[in-house]
């Protein structure tokens, strides 16, 4: 299984995923948005020998390119720029929102959803990009036989 880390790109900061041994996804934490996001990105790819980079894209509910998603994909041509694996983009649209919610079923307090939820959005963008990646691999059963 390639190493994977899932980003979860917004205005002040930057959600980080992994997953580690095959399926299981752990969010790693945050990176401030400034001087130094994509360095500290690329160093991630090298020290947890990253294969791909998975970067969730805020498609609006109409299906089209709004302004955050059109900052999130400068980004990931300036991250492109700094390391040399494939990027792909996720539809992330409800993982800010799933992360959130998990943590209100836990009991997370407000300061502390503040804290995670950018980790966490990660985490939900490359659970759900995995899940398709099985979708896919799964051979199709026969019709009607």
């Amino acid at each position: 299984m390639p190493g994977l880390l899932a980003l979860d790109v917004g205005e002040k900061r930057i959600g980080v995923a992994v997953n580690e041994w095959g399926d299981l996804v752990v969010p790693l934490g945050v990176i401030p948005r400034g001087p130094n996001d994509l360095e500290e990105i690329r160093r991630h790819v090298t020290e947890r020998f990253i294969d791909r980079i998975i970067v969730g894209l805020p498609i609006s509910l109409d299906d089209t390119l709004g302004t955050q998603a059109q900052k999130v994909l400068k980004f990931v041509e300036r991250l492109k720029a700094v390391v040399s694996v494939p990027i792909e983009t996720y539809d992330e649209r409800f993982s800010t929102h799933e992360a959130e919610q998990m943590m209100i079923e836990a009991d997370v307090s407000r300061q502390r959803r503040r804290q995670s939820i950018d980790a966490l959005a990660a985490a939900q963008i490359l659970k759900g990009y995995l899940s398709t990646q099985a979708e896919r691999s799964r051979p199709r059963e026969e019709e009607g036989g």
